[in-house]
């Protein structure tokens, strides 16, 4: 090779490695820039830095997660199924793609694509607690709460004295009359946290549902049975019975309400729960029940 030739191959290799940093440097300001737009709020930007970043580097799957998710948080649920389907195309294995393709799914009400993902991604990676809690809020909201229950246990050994986890455990603990072990649940919650929303829920319901009135003072019938052996959908047809036959059966409305509050159907959740109030407007469980009214539309709210 002449001097010349050697200078201009010296040259050339030079420039690639130059110009590879710039692109590569480049791709991580975009990235970086969007992260932190995200993590503001600012989704549209955060959106488009991603984009650009996806320009130097398209298979970048973890880019395309954070694309989706941009999107997602735009209420684009559609779009961002699209993209982690492209990431997932890149590497079907990679998790965060799985694990937020699953929960598009299961904001679209399509339970049978979102549980499989979640399976997927645990079946990867049986820690990862995002997919873990999300299969349990799965169960919650089909009104399958023992399963529920074992997935919110498992994801309990992986993030201990999470109060989301412990808040829902000892809610679905009161609905299948696990008493002790509600109980047990929110002075947990309340041991974590005193000033927290959940705390309060915690102290208000433990009061409710450990008090003689709920716990000694009426016989159980098929409605009650049903519910503490986890058979929630006939438990909402017996509770829906008794209203039918006695439209001031306060309890019956009490228990459909906290039923549909943990299933996320909150505007019967709501209407229900209102009608414990006309009919005992003076009861000792109203404060409860307004603090749990205000629980729903802030989680319904901020999600």
């Amino acid at each position: 090779m002449s001097r010349r030739n050697w200078l201009i191959g010296i040259s050339s290799i030079v420039f690639l490695l130059l110009y590879t940093s710039y692109v590569h440097s480049s791709e991580v300001d975009h990235w970086q820039r969007g992260i932190d737009y995200y993590d503001k709020g600012n989704y549209k930007r955060a959106q488009r830095e991603f984009e650009v970043a996806l320009l130097q580097n398209p298979s970048s799957p973890s880019l395309l997660t954070y694309l989706g998710l941009a999107n997602y948080k735009q209420d684009e649920i559609d779009k961002a199924i699209a993209i982690f389907n492209r990431a997932l195309a890149i590497d079907p294995d990679y998790i965060w793609a799985l694990n937020a393709r699953g929960y598009m799914h299961q904001l679209k009400g399509d339970f049978h694509n979102a549980s499989t993902d979640y399976h997927r991604a645990l079946q990867i990676f049986p820690e990862f607690l995002g997919a873990r809690i999300n299969l349990a809020d799965l169960f919650r909201r089909q009104g399958r709460f023992k399963k529920a229950l074992e997935n919110y246990e498992i994801a309990l050994k992986i993030k201990p004295d999470e109060i989301y986890i412990l808040n829902w455990m000892g809610i679905i603990y009161s609905i299948l009359g696990d008493y002790p072990r509600a109980e047990e649940t929110f002075k947990e919650i309340i041991e974590i946290n005193q000033v927290s929303i959940e705390a309060i829920l915690a102290e208000r319901l433990k009061g409710h549902i450990l008090s003689s009135e709920y716990m000694n003072s009426r016989e159980e019938d098929q409605a009650d049975r049903s519910r503490k052996e986890g058979n929630i959908d006939r438990a909402i047809e017996e509770y829906k019975r008794r209203i039918a036959q006695n439209e001031k059966d306060a309890d019956a409305y009490f228990w459909l309400g906290l039923i549909y509050a943990v299933q996320e159907i909150n505007d019967e959740a709501i209407l229900h729960l209102n009608r414990v109030i006309e009919l005992q407007p003076r009861g000792q469980d109203v404060p409860f029940i307004k603090d749990l009214i205000i629980f729903i539309r802030i989680a319904e709210k901020f999600g």
